[in-house]
């Protein structure tokens, strides 16, 4: 429609400062969904790391990747990959648009989804988002047959999603104990597709989407006024790993060292043809954190 448009709403210098930190190199404050965090707690977490870098040309810096990286050539001549998302929300499998992947959030946000919910599944102090984890059973999945599909597709490469926003880690973890291996399917779903996928001679890659994961849930004052004080569902401490309320510099220091942890995890087990993440990964005061996970990942294709 033509028209003006309406002035932006007044913002404090501080809170214009704090914006302009969070969006920078990345897309809009409230879209990209990254840490909400500050450079020094970023160097906090690096300083957690515990895994050793693999040795080779790449370090960790933007100058170093860039002087040592090739585009390679199977991905330059690839047209056509695939890209899978599968997860815990493939059970309730509610809301079209992307809004499926996204059910966690939109639960505890309250709403049609924590309506849907309430009525299909029961309330969330009897059943809440970690309930789905028996259901996603994966009763009937045959990575062959998926990986035979995929080739008479005439797919080159093939991503799944090791990890979306909702914490659940899709591989067999050391660093992520609420994981498809120990629950669930009891089937370490990203080692199993790798091995189908290869056999068929495309390439594998993963895609992580983790980082999303520290304040995803944003639950509402009614959501929080029924669980709180029960400490149920996300406010139980037995689930905090999965769904921890904590958004502290402590915790998040915590979050981000862990989050280097399973991308080497992932690298070391699964040596993937590509690592994929979401935008949330954008933001510029994460850099530290990227150029390491890069230079180990590089590193390790070429040892």
């Amino acid at each position: 429609a033509m028209g003006q448009t309406p002035a932006a709403p007044a913002v404090s210098a501080e809170e214009a400062a704090r914006r302009a930190l969070i969006a920078e190199g990345g897309n809009s404050p409230g879209y990209d969904m990254a840490p909400e965090t500050r450079p020094e707690v970023v160097a906090a977490a690096m300083k957690m790391i515990e895994a050793k870098m693999a040795p080779g040309p790449f370090e960790p810096t933007w100058e170093s990747i860039k002087q040592h990286y090739e585009v390679p050539a199977w991905f330059v001549e690839a047209k056509f990959g695939i890209f899978i998302h599968w997860g815990l929300y493939s059970v309730p499998a509610f809301g079209g648009g992307g809004a499926a992947e996204w059910y966690e959030t939109h639960l505890y946000a309250g709403g049609a989804t924590l309506a849907f919910h309430t009525k299909t599944f029961g309330p969330l102090d009897v059943f809440g988002y970690k309930d789905f984890i028996p259901k996603f059973t994966a009763a009937k999945w045959d990575p062959d047959a998926w990986a035979e599909l995929f080739k008479k597709s005439g797919a080159r490469y093939v991503i799944p999603t090791a990890q979306h926003h909702d914490n659940f880690s899709n591989w067999d973890s050391k660093a992520n104990p609420i994981n498809a291996k120990n629950m669930g399917p009891h089937r370490d779903l990203i080692g199993d597709l790798s091995v189908a996928v290869r056999k068929q001679g495309l390439k594998f890659g993963v895609s992580n989407h983790g980082i999303e994961a520290f304040q995803f849930v944003k639950p509402s004052a009614q959501v929080q006024a029924l669980l709180k004080p029960k400490q149920a569902d996300i406010y139980d401490p037995k689930w905090e790993t999965f769904c921890d309320t904590d958004r502290s510099d402590q915790a998040c220091e915590k979050f981000l060292a862990n989050w280097v942890a399973r991308n080497v995890e992932l690298i070391d087990q699964y040596k993937p043809d590509m690592l994929w993440f979401d935008n949330g990964v954008d933001q510029r005061y994460l850099d530290p954190l990227k150029w390491w996970v890069a230079a180990h990942y590089y590193n390790r294709a070429i040892a």
